[in-house]
């Protein structure tokens, strides 16, 4: 097939070859983002067998994306010639494809309803200083708090930093910090009446947290004042920061407008994906295929008039967009005037925190797992489970009878529950949970939302996580850890490992009681749904480090006060 011409006006051949240049250099530096090959990970599977796995993995992973295809169409059925929205917002007449004033954004392609100005509160500001504007004012407020008692209120004056005193007013500052962390603030927005109620529980919860800490250790240094007075300036500086930090969230989701170049077997999981919950705000705007944006003699530069009637300003193109040299020209020509290009992987990584399908067989074993790569992290991470472990058996040993009483008035059976489950290396070994499900129903079936098998006492059981809290002994023992891949059942390992392969890589670390996919994606109940969570866990894999498990643990937290425990 003669190759298309690609010279536009006044475009030399030297031009040309100028423009490939420095779109090879353009796209060098966005490769060079993701981790370079290093060496394998202990306990890899032998060459041969991996080629073997590897031949048949785009075959497997097609498999259950058709599956996945037949079960949507018979669930929502849709014309031949239908266009795929990308958002759930219905066109007005106005955007309608062949009304007067509708953009073109070329064949093939899919325009997104624009966004939309939310307020005037969506001011010019980032949104990372926004967030760190609760912690500064709350420990600004309930200094400024205890000065006023001190000299104001107070008989005698007395120095803020003389000890144990200034001690308690860190911890209390603490508190308050975590308990609005793990109550969503100030990253969740919604009406004020949700904001303030988030706000008056987590400082209700600090309050009462203090209260009790220095009733038990007879310290009574941080007065009820400082306490009750402190939280009620706090309550309506949440509420502010919150809408303030939700205004800013979604003036950057409109900045970052998306126009991606995929194929289309990409393209539906990308559009899907995109449509649900994001590390980093963005907007998808358009999606065409790598042929639909190929010059032609009648349209030279395609993909710039794409860009410019979708008015995105970020480029992500897959490996298919890639290899193409007319594409990969015109790229470098609109990352010249301003435009961002990322790779399809690279996007993946940074804006979903998820690894896509496609890369999954190419990028399995090509980076270091700091679990095992290095020793410093896994020392620090097993002295971090000792801690939370130690307190999480103190708290074990107050639950347990209160359990007991109540399995008593409603789920009458064994207080615990034993499982064998899978750890690392593929070493099975048993996990320990307070039993939830009715007496004969606890089978291996999968675990879904409102399983019929949980009885009322075992749904609020873990709807408060409370059922977990006996894994704390699992840690201390080292079969678990506090963060990792969630363990699965010896029969759902080898069924998964046969349907999904480089599926036990995940088992080169260490399972845990959450992690990465845990807090991104319900409970899987298909070969579809832990191939979904495997992306999650290479993320976790990749991205091993101290500050990713200490982020893994809060938005834990969160789920106990956005009731969605399983």
């Amino acid at each position: 097939m003669p190759k298309i011409p690609i010279f536009g006006e006044g475009e030399t051949t030297a031009d040309t070859s100028a423009t490939k240049r420095n779109a090879t250099t353009a796209l060098a530096g966005q490769r060079s983002g993701e981790r370079v090959p290093t060496n394998r990970a202990n306990g890899t599977m032998p060459t041969a067998a991996k080629r073997s796995r590897t031949a048949n993995f785009g075959v497997k992973v097609s498999e259950l994306i058709l599956v996945e295809k037949a079960r949507q169409r018979r669930a929502a059925p849709i014309a031949a010639n239908a266009p795929r929205p990308l958002t759930p917002l219905e066109r007005t007449p106005s955007d309608a494809p062949n009304s007067p004033g509708a953009s073109s954004t070329g064949p093939g392609s899919v325009p997104m309803a624009p966004p939309t100005v939310s307020s005037e509160l969506e001011w010019s500001v980032m949104s990372r200083p926004v967030k760190w504007l609760l912690p500064v004012l709350t420990l600004a407020v309930v200094i400024a708090t205890e000065a006023v008692h001190s000299h104001y209120v107070a008989r005698h004056v007395y120095s803020l930093t003389e000890e144990p005193r200034f001690r308690w007013i860190l911890v209390f500052i603490v508190l308050i910090w975590a308990t609005s962390y793990a109550a969503g603030l100030p990253d969740s927005g919604g009406r004020l009446s949700r904001r303030f109620a988030r706000a008056f529980a987590a400082l209700l919860a600090a309050d009462l947290i203090i209260s009790v800490l220095q009733l038990f250790t007879g310290a009574q240094l941080l007065p009820r004042f400082v306490v009750f007075v402190s939280s009620a300036i706090l309550v309506p500086v949440f509420v502010l920061v919150s809408g303030l930090s939700s205004a800013t969230e979604r003036r950057r989701a409109s900045q970052d407008r998306v126009l991606a170049i995929v194929a289309d077997d990409e393209s539906d999981r990308l559009v899907r994906d995109a449509k649900g919950a994001m590390e980093r705000p963005a907007q998808l705007v358009a999606v065409a295929r790598p042929d639909e944006v190929m010059p032609t003699p009648d349209q030279p530069r395609p993909l710039a008039q794409l860009l410019d009637s979708s008015k995105a300003n970020l480029l992500v193109l897959d490996r298919e967009a890639q290899q193409r040299e007319e594409i990969v020209a015109q790229a470098a020509e609109v990352h010249s005037k301003g435009v961002r290009i990322r790779t399809l992987s690279l996007f993946y990584d940074f804006w979903l925190g998820k690894l896509p399908i496609s890369e999954l067989e190419r990028t399995s074993l090509l980076f270091d797992i700091n679990e095992i790569h290095r020793p410093a992290y896994a020392r620090s991470k097993r002295s971090l489970d000792i801690v939370i472990a130690s307190v999480g058996m103190l708290v074990l040993g107050i639950a347990v009878p209160i359990v007991a009483i109540v399995d008593l008035l409603g789920n009458r059976g064994s207080l615990f529950y034993s499982q064998p489950r899978v750890g690392k290396d593929g070493v099975e070994f048993t996990i320990h949970k307070f039993r939830t499900m009715r007496p004969g129903d606890s089978s291996s079936s999968w675990t879904a939302a409102d399983d019929p098998r949980l009885g009322k006492v075992g749904r609020m059981l873990r709807r408060l996580h409370v059922d977990e809290l006996p894994q704390m002994w699992n840690v201390l023992r080292h079969d678990l850890s506090i963060v990792g891949p969630r363990p699965e059942q010896p029969q759902y390992v080898e069924q998964l490992a046969k349907t999904i392969p480089f599926y036990e890589v995940r088992h080169l670390v260490r399972p845990g009681i959450t992690g990465w996919a845990q807090i991104n994606y319900d409970y899987g109940a298909s070969d579809l749904d832990a191939l979904e969570k495997l992306q999650y866990e290479f993320f976790y894999l990749r991205h091993q480090s101290l500050s990713l498990d200490l982020q893994i643990i809060g938005r834990t937290l969160r789920t106990v006060f956005e009731d969605q425990g399983r």
